[in-house]
């Protein structure tokens, strides 16, 4: 019997936790698994959470994500702005090790 039998036979459905990406939304995320939702409509309910972490407004975001974000963006953890060379410096050393 496949899970998809046994699930649709016990009545209850699966809960899936669906955990958004960085600087977007549940809302967001949503909407770019609508097409799955409804395909796993009849075995699994699809449960969207948002993070609990605030991107700061002078974060750059893509105009396509800004466009379909309801309200601020979010993170799953903090994080510090780092400057250009530090992040060049990093990838160097890096590739020192390799």
């Amino acid at each position: 019997m496949s899970l998809v039998t046994q699930t649709c036979n016990s009545r209850s459905k699966l809960k899936i936790l669906c955990m958004h990406g960085f600087a977007t939304k549940k809302d967001f995320m949503k909407m770019q698994m609508e097409s799955l939702r409804r395909d796993l409509d009849l075995i699994a309910d699809l449960i969207f959470v948002d993070s609990p972490f605030v991107i700061p407004s002078n974060f750059v975001i893509k105009d396509e994500v800004q466009k379909n974000i309801d309200g601020v963006p979010r993170s799953w953890s903090t994080y510090k702005i780092v400057s250009k060379l530090v992040l060049m410096q990093i990838r160097c050393e890096i590739l020192r090790t390799l």
